[in-house]
């Protein structure tokens, strides 16, 4: 057997796992959370003068990068990519990049996921992926 053969038979043997190697789940360490528990762990509002104000800052910094996954409502559209989001506990407003093909209305009740990004002192979700939640 000549070297190139030897190198297109690895290449074909690895042709399986590559097609198969997809997953399509969600995330196993995230939990629905409700615009209230999200707000909540972030502490965003200042307790009271400057060390409140700075305590609120440092607090919603550290939910950078944060993950989430809630359920609620789409009520409105604000600007270009940013949307009011609506669940039970309150609003908070996201970033929708792509919908993906998803039709969605406000009587429609999405899940989201997607992280949070904390950019010159505002929280912003920014949504990965969207989908309808059946009735």
């Amino acid at each position: 057997m000549k070297l190139s053969d030897l190198a297109l038979l690895g290449a074909l043997m690895c042709l399986p796992s590559i097609a198969t190697a997809q997953f399509t789940g969600g995330d196993a360490d995230v939990k629905i959370t409700t615009v209230k528990e999200f707000l909540d762990k972030a502490e965003f509002e200042p307790s009271g003068g400057l060390s409140g104000l700075i305590d609120a800052g440092v607090n919603a910094a550290q939910t950078d990068d944060m993950k989430f996954v809630m359920e609620g409502y789409i009520v409105a559209q604000l600007d270009n990519d940013a949307y009011q989001f609506r669940d039970s506990t309150g609003t908070m407003n996201v970033e929708i990049d792509d919908f993906r093909g998803v039709e969605v209305s406000p009587e429609d009740r999405v899940r989201l996921f997607g992280e949070a990004d904390y950019d010159d002192g505002v929280v912003f979700l920014e949504v990965d992926r969207l989908e309808l939640v059946e009735p």
